[in-house]
């Protein structure tokens, strides 16, 4: 939360945001806060540079999965896929 504090507004514009949301979302995961995972994932997805980052599809899809929300994951994890390919769930379950 400070790293973010310190970014200038809109944090959104400025590519170390994602990486600082993303990070904050795979704490929220691991703890299965799936929600807030969700939530800071989303919010990643918003930053520049950021809407074909496999990796948060991933995740997304991911947090999606869950939370029980089945076809909303199907298309996340969908869109990795397209994105990187099977490689992207090589050390996934």
């Amino acid at each position: 939360q400070e790293a973010l504090s310190i970014l200038p507004e809109p944090m959104e514009d400025y590519e170390p945001s994602a990486w600082l949301l993303s990070s904050m979302g795979d704490v929220y995961l691991f703890m299965e806060k799936y929600e807030q995972a969700l939530f800071h994932y989303e919010h990643a997805m918003e930053c520049v540079d950021s809407e074909d980052n496999p990796y948060l599809h991933l995740r997304i899809g991911q947090s999606l999965y869950e939370l029980h929300r089945d076809d909303e994951a199907a298309e996340s994890l969908f869109e990795a896929y397209l994105i990187e390919g099977v490689e992207i769930f090589a050390e996934e379950d």
